[in-house]
């Protein structure tokens, strides 16, 4: 544990010195401006990209901006996380409009050194903030619950072992962690702190660690599963016999069951069935069917990659041309189409989680912080991972969510690639290179 005396300067950088201000919105306290809406990946590397292997710049802010050129009016290709790490130019290649010199970083962009970077390694913010997201986990980072209304604390300006309240969150408010601390509370008691990724802290009794809901997702890979296929929604969805005019309960079903789904439906009285390749039937209420396809948009060729949204039915399928390869299950969809439209999109950014989001209007009830494993699309639409138990679900804004685990298998496949060491990308503006996106 490093001491508080080198801690506290530390995590004043990273942004809670805007407790000061008296605004008790955490959520405006740490975000910053949104990404470029886009970037051609080829013109951003350019000559002077420096070797992967090279030494090291490491971000001090919350959100340390990569912009596509050395000046601060150029567009911002992505984003930097305190004590993120990237490869960097041995000098810096330009100081204009930023004396601490700018510097290429690799594979493509540049950081204005000052503006929330620094080369100097042992800075205490990248010690205390060295926790790197989990990139090929469920959840990029550990996560917890608020269990009752909890306080959240800022390190004093004064390096007295100390941390001062400057917001409250509201029970089940959900944050990653990534550390934990000691200090002293406004009345002299010793606290034991959860450090979250904005630099505050919560007191570690407060909170538990939260539960993400389980997958509900298939590999669809010709061997097991292949489409048609169902996702068992019915809590008292069981198999079928079918005989004449009559049907006969079966076995009940996991609700989390996946079937086999074969060609045939059949409807007696009000009821309509789906056959299963080994002979039961299933009432077509208590699955959501993945089938083939009849219809195909213009760019379902050849290997490409593409994503189907279908807001209708709650589902999400991952395309390679015209051979599915995984589908998922939402946990929400929009209540209504405001703020994004359907039709044929493209990917336009992706985030390890997005800071951009006001935690207070993804739940009524509660903040979320850190959501995580964000796929922002340029139609509007963000698909994203949610700690929501409650399936088939609404939200009043223009959000997809799924479980985590399902959400960073999507994040993971769509591109832009994240380079290493970066928290959020923006897509190339070269068409071959972005994933297309259906949302119906």
């Amino acid at each position: 544990m490093f001491r508080w005396q080198s801690l506290q300067p530390a995590l004043l950088g990273i942004g809670v010195v805007l407790a000061a201000s008296g605004c008790d919105d955490l959520w405006h306290k740490v975000t910053g401006r949104g990404l470029s809406r886009g970037g051609d990946q080829n013109d951003e590397v350019g000559a002077q990209a420096p070797a992967p292997n090279g030494p090291k710049l490491g971000a001090l802010a919350d959100l340390a901006p990569v912009f596509e050129k050395p000046q601060r009016e150029s567009r911002r290709i992505g984003w930097l996380h305190a004590g993120g790490q990237v490869a960097r130019s041995n000098q810096p290649v330009s100081k204009q409009n930023c004396p601490e010199g700018w510097y290429s970083i690799y594979p493509r962009g540049f950081v204005c050194l000052g503006q929330g970077a620094t080369i100097d390694l042992n800075h205490p913010t990248l010690s205390a903030m060295s926790l790197s997201p989990k990139l090929n986990e469920p959840l990029p980072y550990p996560y917890a619950q608020a269990r009752v209304t909890t306080e959240v604390f800022a390190p004093n300006n004064e390096p007295d072992d100390g941390v001062h309240s400057i917001a409250r969150l509201r029970p089940l408010s959900t944050f990653a962690v990534v550390g934990s601390w000691q200090a002293l509370d406004e009345t002299d008691q010793r606290q034991k702190l959860a450090l979250m990724t904005q630099g505050t802290f919560v007191r570690v009794d407060d909170v538990k660690a939260a539960k993400p809901p389980p997958k509900r997702s298939v590999q669809i890979d010709g061997s097991r599963y292949s489409v048609p296929l169902g996702f068992v929604i019915g809590e008292r969805a069981r198999l079928w016999k079918l005989s004449g005019e009559e049907a006969t309960p079966g076995n009940t079903l996991s609700s989390d069951a996946i079937l086999s789904l074969g060609h045939k439906t059949r409807t007696l009285g009000d009821a309509h069935y789906s056959a299963l390749e080994d002979g039961n039937w299933v009432q077509q209420t208590d699955i959501v069917a993945i089938r083939r396809r009849n219809d195909w948009p213009s760019f379902a060729n050849g290997n490409r990659h593409w994503v189907d949204v279908d807001l209708q039915q709650g589902t999400i399928v991952l395309y390679e041309g015209e051979r599915p390869t995984f589908a998922a299950l939402t946990l929400a969809v929009p209540k209504n189409k405001a703020g994004y439209t359907t039709g044929a999109t493209v990917v336009l950014a992706k985030y390890v989680t997005d800071k951009t989001l006001d935690p207070k209007t993804l739940d009524s009830s509660h903040e979320v912080y850190d959501v995580p494993w964000v796929v922002e699309l340029a139609n509007g639409l963000r698909l994203h991972g949610a700690f929501r138990q409650d399936r088939h679900s609404t939200v009043n804004s223009p959000r997809v969510e799924l479980a985590p685990e399902d959400a960073q298998r999507v994040w993971a496949w769509v591109d832009p690639q994240l380079p290493a060491g970066w928290h959020a990308v923006t897509a190339s503006s070269d068409a071959s290179r972005r994933t297309d996106v259906l949302v119906r």
